[in-house]
Parts: C-alpha cells; sequence; structure tokens
C-alpha cells in the first residue's frame, strides 16, 4: 500500500458562490494537500482531465450545476478518483443523493475541517488499498452511520452497512446479504415498495423520501423514512436505499394528533370529570400513557379524590401513599404548585411492579394534580396534557360562575319584585291602619291586603286562649276552603301544638315552614293544607311589648319563598299591626263610656320590677298611685307618694333606676314624701296601661298590693287577670263593677276640651293641677314645674295662660254644654 502523507496530494477544492473557508483550506494545506480552487463543475473536471488531481472536495451549491451533478460527472469519467461533499448547509436526503451518486464522504457544515482532512485520508488509503470499485461501495457503506442499504433489481440486497443491520434486528451482515427487502417490508406498504423499486431500478428514478414500516426480524414494527436513488454495482444496475429511523418521532406525531383530536372534544366538555375521562380513555392505547390518575379537589370536604383512573393506575397506585396529608406527594405537589418527576415511581407512589420508569405529578392550579406513570421522555407531552387540562378546567369554572351569576341575578330580580310587591302590601295595610278605629277593622284589612296580590292564598288571624291553650280565628280571607274548620291548632304541648302558629305563640318569634311537603313538624295539618294547594306558610306573633295581640298566618302557593329577607319584612308588618292594636286598646280603654271596674288583691314573690324590690328592701315601706299624665313618646309622667321611708332614699332611688327620668319632689315629710317622674317600660304602671288598663287606685306594699282599675266594658276580664297573675304572682278578683262613666255633658265637656287644648297645654295643665301649683300655698313653683317638663319660665307661663284661658271661654261663652 502505498503512503499517501509522503508526498505532497493535489486536492481540487470546488467552491459555491461567496463560499469563503479559509480555515478549511489551511487545514489541508497543513495536512499536506496541495489545494487549488475550482469556480464551477467544468473547471474542476477539466483539472481531472489532466490527470494530476488525488481527490475532490465540493460544495453543493454550484454556478449552474450542483455537488451531487458534478459527483455525477466524475463517477462516469473517473471511478477511483476521491470526491467528498462538502456544503454549507445540508440535509440527509443531500447526504443520502451523494453517496447514493458515489460520493466518497459527506462532510456536513457542522463538523470540522479535522473531519475533512481525515475523511479525504481515509478515502485515498482505502483507494490504495482495495479494489477500486467494490472498495468504494463497501466503504461508503459501512463507514457511514446512517442505514444504507444496496439491492438488485429484484429487491435482493446486494449490501448494507452495521447500521441497518441493527435496524432490522439482525445479528451480522451476513444474515442480511442474499435477502429480499420485502422481507422487511411491512405487508400494507409493499406495494408501494414495489412501485419505487420500478422507479429506481428500472428507469432509474430516484424517489422519496418515503414514509414506510419496517418489521424487524423479532417482529418489532419501526417506522422509518427512506430516500433511494439508482446506481451501478459492478456493471450492473442497483438501487441504493438511505434509511433514518423515525419510529420515536412518528409516535410523538400521532400522539399530538391523538391529543388536538381530545382537545377539540374538551372545548365542549361541561365538568372536569367529563374531561379526565376522555383523557384517560384515551391513555394507554392512543397516547402511550398506561398509568394515568386525575385526583381533583372537592370543595365540599377539602379532599383530593380520583375522578378517572385507567386500569394501569387503579393496579399500582398507592393512593394512601399518594395522598396522605402528611409526607403525601400528591399534596407536595398541590399545595407547592409545582411539578415532580420521580426516577423510583415505587417510591411512595407506585407498587414496585410497575411497568413504567417515571411517575409525573403535575399540579392543575386550584382544581387538583395529574399523576402519570410512563417511560423517561415523555415530560414535554405530559407538561402539554397538564396546560391543557388545566385550561380547560379554568374555562369550565368561569362558564359555572357565570351560569351561577345570571341564575342569581334572575333570582334577585324576582325577589326584589317580590320584595316590592309586599311593599306595596305593607303601605296598604299602614293606611287601613290609621282609618281604623277598631281591632278587628285592623285585622280584617291586614288578612285582605295580604291576598288581594297573588303573592300569598291565605292569611288568617289567630287568637291564643291561655286557659286551653286553643288558637282561635278571629279573622281571615283569601282561598281557604273551609280549612280553618278542618284542623286544629293549639299552643300547648299537643301533637298540635308543634306548629308554626303554637310555636309563634310561645317564643314570640316569626316561625317557618318553607316546604310543607317535607319540613316537620307539619304532620297534623300536612294532608289537608296540600289539598288545598298550601305548598309553604309563615306565622308572626303580632306582639306589642309584653302584649299578644294574636298570631297572623300566611300560606302561599310555592315553596321556599319566605326567605330571611321577605321573612324579615312580614316581621315589620306584624310588628306594625300590632303597635297599632295596640293603640287602639289603649285608647278604648281610656275613652270606653262602657267599663268594667276590678279590684285586686295583689300577692308577689321575687318580683324582677325595680320598684317592688325597692319596697321589699324595708319592713313599712308603700307605694300609693296619686295621678298618670299622658307624656310625649310613649311616656307616663306619675305622681305618687312613698310612705315608710325617707325623701332622700326615695329620690336616690328614683334617679337610679332606669325606668324612670326626669324626677322632681313635690313634697316631703319626716318619714314620707310626694315625687313626680317620667316613666317608661318595665314599670308597673306602664305595664298596666300598656295592656288597656287604666288604674285608678294602686297601693303596694310588701308582700303585695291593692289595685282598683278600669277595663273597656267588653275586655275579657279573665284573659286580664290570667296576664297580670302571669306577671306579678298570685292575683285575687275582691270586686267587679260594670258601669257607664260619667254622663254624657259631662262627657262632651271633657271631648271639647280635650279639642280644644293643645297636647302641651294639656301636659302643662294637667302637670301644674296635680303638683300643687294651684294650691295655697303652692307645693310646687312654675319654675320648678317648667324645669321638671323641659321648658322655660316664659313658655311654662303663657302655656298655661293659653290653657286657662280656653277653659274660661268654654265655662262663660260656649253655651252648648250643659
Amino acid at each position: 500500500m502505498t503512503n499517501t502523507t509522503t508526498r505532497s496530494r493535489h486536492l481540487v477544492f470546488v467552491d459555491g458562490p461567496g463560499d469563503e473557508r479559509s480555515s478549511t483550506r489551511a487545514a489541508l494545506s497543513e495536512a499536506g494537500f496541495d489545494v487549488d480552487s475550482a469556480d464551477t463543475a467544468a473547471a474542476c473536471l477539466d483539472a481531472l482531465a489532466e490527470g494530476s488531481v488525488d481527490a475532490v472536495v465540493t460544495a453543493h451549491e454550484l454556478p449552474e450545476s450542483t455537488g451531487i451533478e458534478l459527483i455525477r460527472s466524475i463517477r462516469e469519467r473517473f471511478a477511483t478518483i476521491p470526491v467528498v461533499l462538502s456544503p454549507e448547509g445540508g440535509s440527509e436526503r443531500i447526504a443520502g443523493k451523494a453517496l447514493a451518486e458515489g460520493a466518497s464522504g459527506y462532510v456536513g457544515s457542522d463538523q470540522s475541517p479535522a473531519e475533512l482532512v481525515s475523511r479525504l485520508e481515509a478515502c485515498l488509503a482505502e483507494r490504495d488499498s482495495i479494489d477500486e470499485e467494490t472498495g468504494r461501495y463497501r466503504n461508503l457503506i459501512q463507514t457511514s452511520p446512517t442505514p444504507i442499504n444496496i439491492f438488485d433489481e429484484n429487491g435482493t440486497t446486494l449490501w448494507g452497512n452495521d447500521a441497518v443491520v441493527e435496524l432490522l434486528g439482525l445479528s451480522s451482515r451476513s444474515e442480511l446479504i442474499g435477502r429480499s427487502i420485502f422481507d422487511f417490508i411491512h405487508p400494507e406498504d409493499q406495494a408501494v415498495a414495489e412501485s419505487e423499486l420500478a422507479e429506481i431500478v428500472r428507469e432509474e428514478i430516484a424517489t422519496g423520501p418515503t414514509y414506510m414500516r419496517l418489521v424487524r426480524d423479532d417482529g418489532e414494527i419501526r417506522r422509518v423514512r427512506i430516500a433511494t436513488a439508482p446506481g451501478r454495482f459492478r456493471g450492473e444496475r442497483i438501487g441504493q436505499a438511505v434509511a433514518v429511523d423515525v419510529t420515536a418521532l412518528r409516535t410523538q406525531e400521532q400522539r399530538l394528533e391523538r391529543l388536538n383530536e381530545l382537545l377539540a372534544e374538551w372545548i365542549d366538555g361541561e365538568t372536569k370529570a367529563s374531561i379526565t375521562e376522555s383523557l384517560v380513555g384515551a391513555a394507554e392505547a392512543e397516547l402511550d400513557l398506561p398509568i394515568v390518575t386525575a385526583l381533583l379537589l372537592d370543595d365540599d370536604t377539602g379532599e383530593l379524590r380520583p375522578v378517572s383512573q385507567t386500569d394501569g393506575a387503579q393496579t399500582y397506585v398507592d393512593e394512601a401513599a399518594l395522598l396522605a396529608r402528611e409526607g403525601g406527594l400528591a399534596w407536595e405537589v398541590f399545595l407547592a404548585g409545582d411539578p415532580k418527576v420521580v426516577d423510583d415511581p415505587g417510591d411512595g407512589i407506585l407498587e414496585g411492579s410497575a411497568p413504567v420508569e417515571q411517575a409525573y405529578l403535575e399540579p392543575l392550579g386550584r382544581h387538583g394534580v395529574l399523576v402519570v406513570g410512563a417511560d423517561s421522555g415523555n415530560r414535554d407531552f405530559i407538561e402539554i396534557i397538564t396546560e391543557n387540562l388545566r385550561a380547560m378546567f379554568d374555562r369550565i369554572e368561569r362558564e359555572s360562575l357565570l351560569s351561577q351569576r345570571e341564575t342569581l341575578l334572575a333570582e334577585q330580580n324576582e325577589r326584589l319584585g317580590r320584595l316590592e310587591r309586599i311593599n306595596g302590601v305593607v303601605r296598604n295595610v299602614a293606611e287601613a291602619v290609621v282609618g281604623a278605629s277598631t281591632r278587628a277593622e285592623i285585622e280584617a284589612a291586614l288578612c285582605r291586603e295580604l291576598v288581594d296580590t297573588d303573592l300569598y292564598m291565605l292569611a288568617w288571624v289567630g287568637e291564643h286562649e291561655p286557659s286551653t291553650g286553643a288558637v282561635h280565628p278571629r279573622a281571615s280571607a283569601g282561598d281557604e276552603r273551609n280549612y280553618l274548620d278542618a284542623v286544629t291548632i293549639t299552643a300547648d304541648d299537643s301533637a298540635t301544638g308543634w306548629g308554626p302558629a303554637g310555636r309563634a305563640v310561645r317564643t314570640r318569634e316569626s316561625q317557618v315552614v318553607n316546604d310543607i311537603l317535607t319540613d316537620p313538624p307539619f304532620e297534623p295539618w300536612r294532608e289537608a293544607a296540600l289539598e288545598r294547594g298550601y305548598r309553604a306558610g309563615i306565622s308572626l306573633p303580632l306582639a306589642y311589648r309584653d302584649s299578644l295581640y294574636g298570631v297572623l298566618n300566611i300560606y302561599a302557593t310555592e315553596s321556599g319563598v319566605f326567605d330571611d329577607l321577605e321573612r324579615a319584612v312580614l316581621e315589620e308588618l306584624s310588628d306594625l299591626v300590632a303597635h297599632a292594636i295596640n293603640a287602639i286598646e289603649s285608647k278604648r280603654a281610656l275613652v270606653s263610656d262602657s267599663v268594667v271596674e276590678l279590684e285586686l288583691e295583689i300577692e308577689w314573690e321575687d318580683s324582677e320590677y325595680p320598684l317592688v324590690e325597692f319596697l321589699e328592701a324595708e319592713s313599712g315601706r308603700t307605694f300609693e298611685l296619686e295621678a298618670t299624665i299622658p307624656a310625649e313618646e310613649d311616656t307616663y309622667r306619675i305622681i305618687s307618694t312613698f310612705e315608710g321611708v325617707s325623701p332622700d332614699a326615695v329620690e336616690t332611688f328614683v334617679e337610679r333606676t332606669r325606668t324612670a327620668h326626669s324626677v322632681q319632689l313635690l313634697g316631703r315629710r319626716e318619714n314620707a314624701c310626694t315625687v313626680e317622674c317620667v316613666v317608661a317600660d318595665d314599670n308597673v304602671v306602664f305595664w298596666l296601661i300598656d295592656h288597656g288598663a287604666v288604674p285608678q287606685t294602686f297601693t303596694l306594699s310588701q308582700g303585695g298590693g291593692r289595685l282598683v282599675v278600669e277595663l273597656p266594658g267588653d275586655a275579657d276580664v279573665r284573659q286580664f287577670i290570667e296576664m297580670l297573675a302571669s306577671e306579678f304572682g298570685d292575683v285575687e278578683l275582691r270586686g267587679r263593677r260594670d258601669h257607664e262613666r260619667s254622663v254624657r255633658p259631662r262627657q262632651t265637656f271633657l271631648t271639647t276640651v280635650e279639642d280644644r287644648l293643645t297636647d302641651r297645654q294639656r301636659e302643662i295643665l294637667e302637670t301644674a293641677y296635680f303638683s300643687g301649683y294651684f294650691e295655697k300655698p303652692r307645693r310646687r313653683t312654675g319654675g320648678e314645674i317648667a324645669e321638671s317638663i323641659g321648658i322655660s319660665q316664659p313658655t311654662f307661663s303663657d302655656h298655661l295662660r293659653a290653657s286657662q284661658r280656653n277653659l274660661l271661654e268654654l265655662l262663660y261663652e260656649d253655651r252648648t254644654v250643659e
């Protein structure tokens, strides 16, 4: 063999347009090559014709030609000259065609000049040591990392390199030579292979790249991209194929195609569960992900729960370890929001025998965690799935929230419309109350206004009878259909006492049954109510201070209508009605001509009234009511005398108690005094007036007292005595007398006086009279009275003179009163 490094070697370097590779030329010169440049393929061929050229290096892009065309021309005329294609850019297809045309080598732009020098020296050494034609093909085939196969016109393999032997799953080249290429082509692709064989060998036309499936010797299917070109070998027509294994790439492409199809389906997905089920359904067979489990957060329990799993996940996932609150990787990933890849999937995630190389845990935002068991190299693909899942889940939550808001808005608009109509009822009831003169008128107007709208089907007012516990109807309106006659309603401990009306009487709070069909306790009345179309009900006590005037019961045709807001409005309505009834009852007690006078003895134990506690503090203390004068804002001015107690002690007591204010001492003796004060709630006198009783005399001492009161003639005496007993203790009726108040002329005079005097004039005149202003000597001065009422001395004098003038005018000028 000739040593090519002992003599200078002549090299022609064929440049492409603008090709300046000085470093490559320098490396060739340092390796002992005399480098001549050629601008065109023709110039290169002329230099070869002179016979002094040892090798050629050519670019691919040449003026009016290509490097592959130049290689073909050189091979036709100079079979043994080494030719290396070294393009500025390049590709596998160019490399395959160059080698198929007889190139001695291919050095891409990503390879160094030293690799080009090495390739040239190897070619020259090969040329010197082996048969020119056979050695050329053998060298090309054997040294290429790309699978290359040479076959004849029948498809029989003539030669192949180690790369193609490995691709086909053979143990040596000897198993390849002589076998038909169709032995390795998938049956479904053989028609394409036969067509291309005819074009390559018989018509000498290059084909490809073409995608085909090869069946390895062990049965495994590999996907390849093949570029083929015609050629000659030992004077015979041949085909030369360069293959690239694209199995992994093609698998990824197919997975992405299937994922795109899934994404199109997910766009229309309505729930997270349906989307994860779609993913799991395609995971193992189509996405090559054998283990997939979707863990979603349960908003009600705050737990991560598996909602969709592949069969492999059900078999191999260790849920207890994965979902453990302490140390569980699923919770760690969910809370941190960072993905995690576990190279040992059996480490607290999957069972040790799981057929995967890695476990991937991907956070799905606030929705949960995706757990995937697969072979390595799937990270990017799983991240694509995760990002799309998270986006779809966010969309579903946004749409769900929007739908909820739209539903809520519609419900709110409906409720506002309903409340507006209820407020209309309240206004109408208020107007009716102003014009009503009796309790019956108020109750009838209340029921009528409630059912005149389409809101309620039946309204009725019941009166509680304490002695029997029964609740009897007093007024009703609406579609009743004998319902009130068909049912029994009480407020006791019996089965009929636990309905909404009975509970409202006992608790003095509104009671709602929003679904008569299912809500307990409504069993005694359910059948009768449902037959008449009642579906919901509310009972509201008509209570003012300590007085219960009845219970208002309302029924609706729809369940669930008595929500908190409607309940609050109806409670305000019931308070308004109770206040109006109280006002009428109190007025009736004061102005009624027909009255019943009761004389009562009272004995108490552990009374909570401050006045009673004061009298009980020391023996011998008594209290006597002298006068009661109505004042402003639901208060009364009372004048009373205390015996058996020092004036200072009385004054201190009255000043400290929260039930009295504006205290004035009218007179004092050694162990007694007369005082005036303004009283409000939680006062004994106030309680009596508030319950329709006008006290005539009221004397209290330790342990009890004597009370004489007037009630309206039609008042329920027994009910009043029962209420009094429940408030103070034992009450015994000592006497009762029915009579008419003063004769009509005097009543007419009093009415005229009431009409002639203003409220302030009447208050000042009565206060002055009962305070001893007109006595001689005066018990109180005008200044003291003015201060107690909260006005100035001049104002007191003006009002007093005006009231006196009005009285004198009635006496001396108005002769209508006899």
